[in-house]
């Protein structure tokens, strides 16, 4: 063991020679369990009082779990994890369940998608942390052991690496220069705006807004244009409530602190009266010692020290803590022990020994005292967040399920970063110019393609594209008509009223709060700048710029760029501006139909994901019944807006006959533009352009790229011979068979944004399609995740199939007839087979209840959950299934159970009485 770790060894348990339990203790009152195991293995029936005696003995370590304890179980746990739903007589196999339920995590998941085997053929090595201690994990990884270099053994080995400022209790410190920070701006409480604020708010914005619209007639004049609007809208906000923040909040109460303080001196008094604490700071006093410690005890030695040595000593030690001990007896005069001892002034070889007793009577007098504030504090703050939480019930429902259901926003700060350096080594740094030279050079390449092509005309295109690319003859001129019209005061006015509350602003820190309580000349005037754009084709310089957040993706990041994702923050009134012209896009194409196909329609006015699935489910469920083979590939779409080019985007628009000024104006939106990305303490890194592609974050993202990507589906709809058909009787009469009437379905291909869907009745149509669109991505720069292929079939005892795409060769497996993959949130099964469903429901009921189960709430937030969020998650995962009423009695039992012992109704009590509306009630799955 490590020096530094021996030195905070508080204890060394074994128990059993299976467990190793070693216990830390560090600053702050941290306690930190590293317990290693090597539990029997479930094969030897002899060992079967030991198995239960090892699950036991880390039930009690569980039970007895505290706030401020954190624990890493590392070893060989001699079992695989249970599936759900499955049960084990054998101990062993349940302390995985046991410690998943105590919410400990299983660090090599968490950290790796796909675990790998540690012994033979299954993973039986794990590492598992309590909660609290897995913020303060950077990885954790599965490694082969060299035999030849270290020993041999049939285990490969679990490691874990930690943050080494957890043990040191030492801040991490940013190396970024404060001076050169930019300063932190003061945050507006929008959430606590009382009205009376915001009439006064709208009255000033028509004051200073009460000046001549500009008039404009190049780009300088409409980027000084909005640079004055920017400057009075920072200058109107100086009305509104900034946020409180304290520079050095407490996380104690003043009580609470003040009591630890005199717990915390007077401990520290109490090292001045150690025997030898006194012989070794007076021997220094000494030019030669007398004294002889070996001999003698260190008390009988202490009375040989001079008086002149032990005056030195003692003034320096007691003086500075007698009026802090006459202060304590004045609070405590009540105590008889305290009050009746008489504290003096000066320590002597006389009442050495008496005082050091009082103080240790007195130490244990303030601890008490301590704890009491300390739980009197723990309960009342319970107290007030369980009476908020009901509270919230009515006032504010989405605090309430934050609380509830754990959601915590989560996010990443760039202070550390592991990268791939120039010899291809992972390496570390924490600082800071690397990082923004890394985190620059990520998001300016993040999804770039290396053979963008610029594209002028529908001839710089290979066949057929080239053909699919020139003027759509079946669409009208005149449709685009509305598209032109001046912006009005309504348009402004709906868009203001729909925009969202809350949201981060862009550059200008200008939010949709600050618009919509503008008044009638504040209004004019932005709508002014908007027709000045949209006449001339132009947007301000300024709203070329976006910052870029950084988030996670559902995995950890693991400090690396490739496992985060960009939020990208545009200037509000530029996205009001889109807005507008979204809304008319969209209406348009609404009342168009044949302007898109009818498989590529996602997020027009009047459709939505059911169209697709429906899709879907027909092909499944009809070929099925008819006893037809069919072949469904999933295909997900890697960074589908960011890799967008802009140039065949342009093509795509004039295609379909849309004006030369709106095509102009929809490409110049992402023409040019830069991004910076936000860092720690309100840096940002060096502006960089934006290579390719369209933001995200912009509200017209999706319509432009459903008409991207529209020529492939022109092309694949016109190629009847790859359609999946299957002919069926419809039938009239059942008594009249003869009134039957053949019928035909046919369908190709779907999509809904950049999940796509191809059906065949073989595998060669299936390679014919994706080979035409493979060809299509090429000329589009979009590129397919392999990884994320996915191949259903209704053919048995197929595992894998390989396709020949270009001339190359993909194999790619084949999804299991008891299986089922997830498209658009619901779970697909190629033989119809609805056990996967089930199942999905069952274990979103259970992890509601995990969830709820020990939270101290009434009925009526369990009835919330129900309703309001739990069964509209549940109907829209069965939409496609039918299920009997036990099945869905059987389902919501846990629930069930769980609202009738919050009602405190006995479990007994029928299922009409919770169902019953008169009073708080739960909805019926069945009936839903």
């Amino acid at each position: 063991m490590d020096s530094f770790f021996y030195q905070h060894l508080i204890s060394n348990i074994r128990s059993y020679g299976r467990i190793l339990h070693l216990k830390f203790g560090f600053k702050q009152h941290i306690f930190f369990h590293l317990i290693g195991v090597y539990l029997p293995a479930s094969a030897k029936k002899d060992n079967a009082t030991l198995r239960q005696e090892c699950y036991n003995y880390i039930n009690k370590i569980l039970l007895s779990n505290k706030p401020q304890d954190h624990y890493l179980i590392i070893g060989d746990f001699n079992t695989t994890s249970l599936k759900k739903g499955q049960n084990s007589s054998n101990p062993i196999d349940n302390i995985i369940p046991l410690l998943k339920q105590f919410q400990f995590k299983d660090a090599i998941k968490h950290f790796n998608s796909t675990p790998s085997i540690t012994h033979k053929v299954n993973r039986i090595d794990y590492i598992f942390t309590s909660p609290n201690f897995l913020p303060h994990t950077y990885h954790a990884f599965t490694h082969s052991i060299n035999e030849h270099q270290f020993f041999h053994t049939d285990h490969k080995l679990v490691g874990c690496l930690i943050n080494k400022f957890f043990f040191t209790t030492i801040p991490v410190t940013l190396k970024y220069n404060k001076l050169s920070d930019a300063p932190s701006p003061d945050k507006i409480n929008y959430r606590n705006i009382t009205a009376n604020t915001w009439n006064e708010y709208k009255q000033n914005s028509n004051t200073a807004f009460n000046i001549p619209l500009p008039n404009m007639i190049s780009q300088v004049d409409l980027d000084q244009a909005w640079s004055h609007f920017v400057n009075l809208i920072d200058n109107l906000k100086s009305v509104l409530p900034k946020k409180n923040s304290p520079q050095h909040p407490h996380s104690a109460p003043l009580k609470m602190r003040k009591a630890h303080n005199k717990v915390f001196k007077l401990q520290r008094l109490l090292q001045t009266f150690n025997n030898k604490r006194i012989l070794h700071i007076c021997n220094t006093l000494l030019t030669k010692t007398n004294i002889n410690t070996t001999t003698q005890s260190p008390y009988q030695a202490t009375k040989d020290i001079k008086p002149e040595h032990w005056n030195t000593y003692w003034g320096s030690n007691w003086i500075p803590y007698y009026r802090f001990l006459l202060n304590i007896k004045k609070t405590q005069n009540n105590i008889p022990f305290i009050s009746s001892f008489i504290i003096p002034k000066h320590i002597t070889l006389d009442n050495l020994e008496a005082t050091k007793k009082y103080l240790k009577q007195l130490l244990q007098i303030l601890r008490f005292n301590y704890n009491m504030i300390k739980n009197n504090i723990i309960k009342n703050n319970i107290e007030y967040f369980v009476e908020a939480r009901n509270n919230n019930l009515t006032e504010n429902q989405s605090k309430m399920l934050y609380s509830i259901l754990n959601r915590q926003p989560r996010t990443i700060k760039l202070t550390r970063l592991q990268y791939t350096d120039e010899n291809n080594v992972t390496a570390f740094t924490t600082d800071p110019d690397k990082i923004e030279s890394l985190t620059r050079q990520h998001f300016q390449s993040y999804a770039s393609s290396t053979r963008s092509t610029h594209y002028t005309s529908p001839n710089d295109l290979p066949s057929p594209w080239n053909e699919i690319y020139l003027l759509r003859q079946d669409i009208n001129n005149n449709i685009w008509d509305s598209l032109l019209q001046p912006l009005t005061m309504d348009d402004l006015d709906l868009v203001i009223h729909d925009a969202a509350k809350y949201k981060a602003p862009g550059p200008s820190k200008i939010t949709y709060e600050d618009i919509k309580h503008l008044g009638y000349q504040a209004r004019s005037y932005l709508l002014h700048i908007y027709n000045y754009c949209f006449i001339n084709n132009c947007i301000p310089s300024a709203w070329k710029l976006a910052y870029i957040f950084p988030i996670p993706k559902p995995q950890d990041w693991n400090s690396q760029l490739c496992n985060t994702r960009p939020i990208t923050l545009l200037e509000t009134p530029r996205k009001l501006y889109v807005s507008i012209l979204s809304k008319r896009l969209n209406f348009i194409l609404a009342n168009n139909n044949h302007i898109t196909t009818y498989n590529n329609r996602a997020r027009i006015l009047g459709q939505s994901c059911l169209e697709p699935l429906f899709e879907i489910q027909h092909s499944i469920e009809i070929a099925n019944k008819l006893n037809v083979p069919f072949w469904l590939a999933l295909q997900d779409l890697s960074k589908a807006y960011d890799r967008m080019n802009i140039s065949l985007l342009r093509l795509a628009l004039l295609s379909i006959k849309m004006p030369i000024r709106i095509t102009s104006i929809l490409c110049d939106l992402f023409t040019n533009c830069t991004n910076q990305v936000i860092l720690p303490n309100n840096n940002l890194t060096s502006p960089f352009s934006m290579k390719q592609g369209i933001h995200q974050g912009e509200i017209i993202s999706p319509l432009l790229w459903i008409l991207y990507y529209n020529p492939l589906f022109l092309y694949v709809n016109q190629q009847s011979e790859l359609y999946f058909q299957c002919s069926f009787n419809r039938i009239r009469h059942v008594f009249h068979p003869e009134s039957d009437s053949s019928q035909q379905f046919r369908f190709t291909v779907t999509a809904y944004l950049d999940d796509t869907s191809w059906i065949t009745n073989n595998l060669e149509q299936l390679n014919k399609k994706l080979t035409i669109a493979n060809s299509f991505y090429k000329i589009a720069d979009i590129q397919v995740n392999l990884d994320k292929y996915r191949i259903i079939t209704n053919v048995p005892n197929i595992n894998s199939i390989t396709l020949s795409i270009d001339d190359q060769l993909i194999s790619l497996p084949v999804t299991k007839r008891i299986q089922s993959e997830r498209l658009l949130g619901i779970q697909i099964n190629g033989f119809n087979n609805h056990a996967s469903v089930i199942k999905k429901l069952k274990a979103m009921v259970r992890a509601m209840l995990v969830t709820i189960m020990r939270k101290d709430i009434t009925h009526d937030h369990v009835a919330y959950l129900i309703n309001k969020i739990l069964l509209p998650q549940l109907k829209y995962q069965m939409q496609f299934t039918i299920l009997s009423y036990s099945k869905t009695q059987e389902i919501m039992a846990p629930l069930k159970k769980l609202f009738k012992h919050k009602f405190n109704l006995s479990t007994s009590t029928p299922n009409y009485v919770i169902y019953n509306s008169l009073f708080s009630y739960i909805n019926d799955l069945f009936a839903n």
